[in-house]
């Protein structure tokens, strides 16, 4: 298992150490950073990918004393200065896990045609690299891909959270306001990063920590998931299914032994949790429900097919099942394909997770093994969309 930490650093880490000194932790980092150094107060060496040098960084828990109000990574300082890092560049920290031995390294990112922002207020966000936001945003002028609309003011072609549209950058007595497709963008202390090194520029909205999990699934066991996948659907496909419905109340449910194939093992799937799904949801797609569908060979009523929300490739992460009706949607052949195939997917997932989200936590899996809250941006990373 390979588990990625990063942090984009803002002035406040990068200040001279103080008290305490070290990157400030977000309490829904707390769990995450807890179990990925496993001890708090105990070094542990990474080794900088850049050229092999050992950092000794730790974990320090001053919350549950009341010694401070956040917890800190520390220390940072002689790996900033080598590198002279700067607001806006990306600290990584990362543990790969195989067989049991563990191994961490430290490495920086710094995107030079990207521009960083915090919400600082309701209203404003701050940029967090003002001489790199001017270049970029100058050169990008420059080749015609942002277009000046007065001296403090500036619009451009986005994508943002999976929406293509304009974006309006606007500078004021109070740092800078964004605007998409004209509706104000306010999220206090919230980080954008803006990537003009696509096209169309990628605006994304994420935390100033985020955390990024690699199964170690082979290839065999991603074809034997996928394999497991289809066959659900396909044996569902070829059934004549009741269109009564039954009241379903989403609890945390047991997982059901593995199956065994071929000498490996997945998680089960069960056919009849799957046609409640479709049931539930009139057998329509829940991405549109006028979405356009066709009659099932068997029986006069829509072909939509079942779809795992959270990916059951991830089924270890959880200590519940993942194999429930909470985590099951009922699709239409177009938008199941586009999850898996689409450059559009993130949209639909996005619609998704904000549907079931209540009923993913009723169902007790909005939480991993390790206490890591399940966000959206973590799901997208389950399906390749960072």
């Amino acid at each position: 298992m390979k588990i990625t930490i990063s942090k984009i650093l803002n002035k406040t880490d990068l200040a001279e150490s103080g008290s305490h000194g070290g990157l400030v932790v977000t309490k829904p980092m707390i769990n995450p950073l807890t179990d990925f150094f496993e001890e708090t107060g105990v070094d542990r060496d990474f080794k900088d990918k850049d050229d092999g040098e050992i950092f000794s960084i730790h974990y320090m828990d001053y919350t549950s004393n009341g010694t401070t109000p956040n917890d800190r990574v520390t220390p940072i300082g002689r790996f900033k200065t080598k590198h002279e890092l700067k607001p806006g560049d990306q600290l990584i920290l990362q543990k790969i896990d195989q067989n049991g031995q563990k191994d961490y390294f430290i490495e920086y990112a710094r995107r030079l045609n990207a521009a960083y922002f915090v919400g600082k207020s309701k209203e404003s966000v701050e940029v967090l690299d003002f001489e790199q936001f001017t270049n970029v945003i100058i050169r990008k002028i420059q080749e015609g891909k942002v277009q000046s609309i007065t001296s403090n003011d500036c619009e451009m072609n986005v994508r943002y959270m999976g929406v293509l549209g304009k974006l309006t950058i606007s500078q004021t007595a109070d740092g800078f306001e964004m605007y998409f497709d004209g509706v104000h963008i306010e999220e206090k202390y919230k980080y954008f990063e803006l990537d003009m090194s696509v096209e169309p520029f990628e605006l994304r909205k994420t935390d100033s920590w985020k955390l990024d999990i690699e199964l170690d699934v082979n290839e065999a066991d991603t074809e034997l998931n996928d394999e497991a996948d289809q066959s659900l659907i396909r044996d569902i496909g070829d059934e004549n299914l009741t269109t009564d419905k039954t009241t379903y109340i989403p609890v945390p449910e047991d997982k059901k032994p593995e199956n065994n194939v071929n000498g490996r093992k997945i998680p089960n799937r069960s056919r009849d949790k799957a046609k409640k799904a479709l049931i539930r949801a009139d057998f329509k797609c829940e991405v549109d429900e006028s979405h356009k569908l066709f009659l099932r060979k068997s029986q006069p009523v829509n072909y939509t097919e079942p779809h795992h929300l959270i990916p059951l490739k991830y089924d270890k992460l959880f200590s519940k099942s993942l194999d429930v009706e909470a985590n099951i949607v009922s699709l239409c052949s177009y938008c199941h394909n586009l999850i898996h195939y689409g450059a559009d997917a993130e949209i639909v997932i996005r619609e998704l997770w904000e549907d079931r989200k209540e009923e993913l936590e009723a169902a007790g899996i909005l939480e991993m093994n390790n206490g890591t809250r399940l966000t959206v941006d973590i799901l997208l990373g389950f399906y390749g969309i960072k």
